[in-house]
C-alpha cells in the first residue's frame, strides 16, 4: 500500500502527464491500474475512454496545465482541486475536483470529478476568487 504523499505524487505526475504534456496514452501505461473505473458522466468507462476524453480536450480547449491548489489524500483516495491554467491566457481556465482511488500497488483504479470554468473576476459575487 502506498503512502498518502506517494498517492498524491502518482495523481500529480499522472495529470501533468496526460494533461501538461499532452501524452495520455503514457499517463494511463504509467499510473492506471489493470481496470480503470470512470465515474464521470461525459466519459466512457476504461482506459480508452480516458486516452479519447484527454485527447478530445486538448484538441478543443487548446494548451494548458494542471496547476494543483488543494490537496485531500490518504493511501487510497487523493482528492484534488486543481486549476487548469490555459497558456495562452485565452480564458481563465476550468476547476476541477478530482477523486482517485488507488489500489494497493499504488496505480489509478477509479475516478470521479466535478468541473466548471473560471468566470472573469469581475464576476464574483466576492473578492475570494476561485482559489
Amino acid at each position: 500500500m502506498p503512502t498518502a504523499s506517494q498517492s498524491v505524487e502518482t495523481v500529480q505526475k499522472f495529470l501533468e502527464t496526460a494533461f501538461g504534456q499532452g501524452r495520455p496514452q503514457d499517463a494511463v501505461d504509467a499510473y492506471v491500474g489493470d481496470h480503470y473505473i470512470q465515474h464521470s458522466p461525459q466519459v466512457r468507462d476504461g482506459k480508452e475512454g480516458f486516452i479519447e476524453m484527454a485527447t478530445e480536450m486538448a484538441k478543443s480547449a487548446g494548451t494548458f496545465y494542471p496547476e494543483t491548489k488543494l490537496v485531500v489524500a490518504n493511501e487510497q483516495y487523493v482528492v484534488m482541486l486543481t486549476h487548469f491554467v490555459m497558456t495562452d491566457g485565452s480564458t481563465p481556465g476550468r476547476a476541477f475536483v478530482d477523486i482517485m482511488r488507488l489500489d494497493d500497488n499504488g496505480k489509478i483504479v477509479e475516478h470521479w470529478d466535478v468541473s466548471e470554468g473560471i468566470p472573469p473576476a469581475e464576476d464574483f459575487a466576492h473578492g475570494n476568487g476561485m482559489f
